[in-house]
This record gives C-alpha cells, sequence and structure tokens, in this order.
C-alpha cells in the first residue's frame, strides 16, 4: 500500500487583480535536472489587500505555455488576474504561490496609448 499523498487542490484561494511591478521571472522547483519549471511574479493588487506587494511562483506546463503566449505584454504596470494560495511572510515580505493567470483587460487609457502608436506616421523611412 502506498503512502505517497496525492496532491491536493489548495483550500483557501485569493482572486486579485495585480499590476506588475517587473516582468515576471523563470523559476525552477528545485534542483533536479527534471524539476519543474515556471515563473515568479512580483505585483501589488488593487484593491490594497497587500499595500506592500507580493512575489508569487506559478510552477507547471501552465505557467510556460502562458509565458510563450503573452511574454511581450507582460510589462511593468501590465494587470493580471490571479488566483493565488499559500501566501506566508518571509522576511518581511509575502510570498504566495499561483493557482491561475489571466491576463486583465487593458484600460482605455493603454488602449488610446496603443491605437496612437499605430496611427503615427513612420518617420525617417525611405521614399
Amino acid at each position: 500500500m502506498s503512502t505517497a499523498a496525492a496532491p491536493t487542490e489548495p483550500r483557501a484561494v485569493i482572486a486579485l487583480r495585480a499590476f506588475l511591478t517587473m516582468r515576471p521571472t523563470g523559476v525552477v522547483a528545485g534542483t533536479a535536472l527534471d524539476s519543474e519549471r515556471g515563473l515568479l511574479f512580483v505585483a501589488r493588487d488593487t484593491s490594497g489587500l497587500f499595500p506592500n506587494g507580493f512575489s508569487a511562483a506559478w510552477i507547471g506546463p501552465e505557467a510556460a505555455k502562458f509565458y510563450e503566449e503573452h511574454a511581450a505584454e507582460l510589462k511593468p504596470g501590465r494587470c493580471v488576474d490571479l488566483e493565488i494560495y499559500h501566501v506566508r511572510p518571509v522576511n518581511a515580505e509575502l510570498r504566495a504561490r499561483v493557482k491561475s493567470c489571466a491576463l486583465a483587460p487593458l484600460p482605455p487609457s493603454w488602449i488610446a496609448h496603443e491605437e496612437k502608436l499605430r496611427h503615427q506616421p513612420q518617420e525617417n523611412q525611405p521614399a
């Protein structure tokens, strides 16, 4: 009879919208060559629940796929919708794990800025 514990779903999950304070960085869960890879988010939530911000690790193939699809959009100031769990203080900072992540809709000011960039005449183009 095996006594290995099966992975369980987190009991307490916090859903929040947060803005990135820096680009996500790659992380590895362990030192073995076959360790799972993922992302580390450093962010602040928009509701003020965590006023000093937090860092959250997202490990697994879903994280890698998300990064592959959205790397160019994941810049400081960009909002993401996160589900986090296992929130704990570590050396005066809050750390968590990510259950899921999605890009939040862009605010109107970001949309207007992107539109403006797309419609600017290209200067210094050869005639």
